[in-house]
């Protein structure tokens, strides 16, 4: 089995275009307590999303869905007990994003 030479081509190609992305989302990278903070709890808003997605019960899909994509609008959600959003840092959205997009192909 070969792999045509225009999937390798695409595949660098979102592979730089995922670097450029990531290198210039500061969220990422911060080492600062209460950014590290914030950052952890956008992994566990968009980790409790992805994980708890069932096709099983297509109204919990849906619920998932829209929650999703009102975190990704920067509405504020409840998760744990607490306010997240993506409103107190301009690459917030952005890196739920990616985060958001990683999980799903892996799962």
């Amino acid at each position: 089995m070969s792999i045509p030479v225009s999937a390798i081509t695409n595949y660098a190609d979102l592979q730089q275009k995922l670097a450029l992305v990531s290198s210039r989302n500061t969220l990422s990278s911060a080492t600062d307590a209460a950014t590290k903070q914030y950052r952890f709890q956008l992994q566990k808003t968009v980790g409790l999303t992805v994980n708890g997605l069932s096709t099983n019960n297509g109204e919990v899909l849906i619920e998932k869905i829209s929650r999703t994509k009102n975190l990704l609008k920067g509405k504020t959600l409840t998760v744990m007990g607490k306010q997240v959003s993506t409103t107190k840092h301009s690459g917030a959205a952005l890196y739920c994003s990616n985060l958001l997009a990683m999980k799903l192909v892996v799962s």
